[in-house]
């Protein structure tokens, strides 16, 4: 099994999350607004957040039912890890956040079933690390709130993910269900990444 390089990742703070949310709803930066709360929420890879469509994100409304008192769910399809014989082709993340699945519901609605999620982020390159996402990244937190956004010693992308799990562990999750979410193959590598990152907050 792989194990995530909690080390090389600066885990975003929430205060920040939420910041960078404002920014974007002041920007009118609304693709960039969801993209950062279905990360947020779902503890999507970057590579595996910019490949979303439309089909792989389930809401409320798609299930009959209201965000008020249902969660959504993302899809991952292919996702990493999965190239063993016994890994699962398919994973999927409960989302629960009533003001962020209303939001969502209201993005999402135009799309189309096979529609990329974040077309508009996804173009420049196949990598997370050099598409239009990373350069709307570095503007958000770097150029609007002042954050460092280097790789190994700032806030990038891949942040979002440690930040969420950190976030998810200081709430008091149980171990077992940050392993659900984060989607790890075993205990074992949660309890080093979310060991680690507690490490580089404290």
């Amino acid at each position: 099994e792989r194990e995530e390089p909690a080390d090389s990742h600066v885990p975003l703070p929430a205060v920040a999350f939420a910041a960078a949310l404002a920014v974007c709803f002041t920007w009118g930066w609304l693709q960039m607004l969801a993209a950062l709360i279905v990360g947020w929420l779902s503890l999507a890879r970057p590579g595996e957040l910019l490949k979303l469509r439309r089909r792989d994100l389930i809401l409320p409304s798609d299930l009959g039912l209201s965000c008020a008192v249902s969660p959504g769910f993302v899809v991952f399809r292919h996702p990493k890890g999965s190239w063993g014989r016994n890994a699962a082709r398919v994973e999927q993340v409960r989302i629960s956040d009533p003001a962020g699945l209303a939001f969502l519901e209201a993005y999402a609605a135009p799309l189309h079933e096979h529609d990329l999620l974040f077309p508009s982020l996804a173009c420049g390159s196949a990598s997370a690390s050099s598409s239009r996402y990373r350069t709307c990244w570095d503007a958000v937190y770097g150029g609007a709130l002042g954050f460092p956004c280097r790789d190994g010693v700032g806030l990038t992308p891949a942040s979002m993910r440690a930040g969420a799990l950190t976030a998810l562990y200081g709430a008091g999750a149980e171990p077992g269900r940050l392993q659900w979410h984060a989607r790890h193959k075993s205990e074992r590598t949660t309890r080093r990444y979310v060991q680690e990152l507690g490490a580089s907050v404290v």
